[in-house]
């Protein structure tokens, strides 16, 4: 982030033709400095180079505009009648809409004078405020420097088992209780795979919506192509009021369990008095 000037002077010395990906990730407020630092980095690159491609990997935490067949499929595993389907529609009710609430309410589809699209909210509150700007000058800078001619690689990519989310309890949990819900996450090494054939795809196919040549429908098109969200764009409750209650769920289930497994220790037998057992057995 200090070295920016140096930085520049050296990559604008290289022969080409040079892709630049911001891959970059820091705790807190050092996230959003080193997105403005890439952005200082890159405008300098493109004042000196006209050989220039960039690359970027979108974050599936954050709101998008989504084609409407993922609209439609959530739409239509939301009106199925499985046990668990009905048993989220029955707290969706009892909480007054505070819990699972349907993925695409009221005001998630949008029209423009072409087409429709839905809207999908997936901000994550427990990652802060500071890593949602930092993603989201991200965006920003992407659109603008498409806009301005320069093929533009961008990947939605998916929920990712990664050191920095594993470091925090809260995302750790998080991300184990979406696979309840029905979204899947990924190992590092299958995402730089998946994210790495992309790349390569969009550098040299001349088809590819990165290629500025190639007109959009709307601005945030370029974040559809290719995105692999892990199933949160197509799944039928919205994540946010799903997992805080199934957190809430768990956290009792283990309490209770512990409960039975100290009472266990002063009374012999309780643990195999019929449903004691299981509880036990989970802690």
């Amino acid at each position: 982030m200090t070295d920016v000037g140096p930085l520049v002077d050296w990559l604008a010395g290289l022969s080409g033709p040079m892709t630049v990906g911001n891959y970059g990730y820091a705790d807190g407020v050092l996230f959003v400095r080193l997105s403005m630092a890439f952005d200082a980095l890159l405008e300098g690159l493109r004042s000196r180079r006209d050989d220039l491609s960039v690359t970027y990997l979108a974050t599936p935490s954050d709101v998008f505009l989504v084609p409407m067949n993922a609209v439609d499929m959530a739409q239509e595993r939301h009106s199925r009648q499985s046990p668990l389907l009905v048993a989220g529609k029955l707290a969706h009710t009892l909480s007054i809409g505070r819990w699972f609430a349907p993925n695409y309410g009221p005001g998630g589809v949008i029209e423009t004078p072409t087409e429709r699209f839905g809207v999908v909210s997936a901000f994550i509150v427990a990652q802060g405020p500071n890593y949602a700007m930092a993603k989201r000058l991200q965006r920003w800078q992407m659109i603008a420097t498409r806009a301005d001619g320069i093929l533009t690689s961008v990947h939605v990519a998916p929920p990712t088992r990664t050191g920095s989310v594993h470091s925090n309890p809260i995302m750790a949990e998080r991300q184990r209780l979406t696979a309840y819900v029905g979204i899947e996450t990924f190992d590092a090494p299958t995402t730089e795979a998946i994210a790495g054939a992309i790349l390569v795809h969009d550098l040299h196919n001349p088809a590819s919506p990165a290629n500025p040549a190639n007109p959009l429908g709307h601005p945030h098109e370029a974040f559809m192509f290719a995105a692999n969200p892990g199933g949160r764009w197509r799944v039928p409750f919205d994540v946010g009021s799903t997992v805080p209650l199934l957190h809430e769920i768990t956290g009792a289930r283990l309490r209770a369990g512990s409960l039975i497994r100290d009472l266990s220790a002063h009374v012999p037998g309780l643990d195999r008095l019929p449903g004691l057992g299981p509880w036990r057995a989970t802690v």
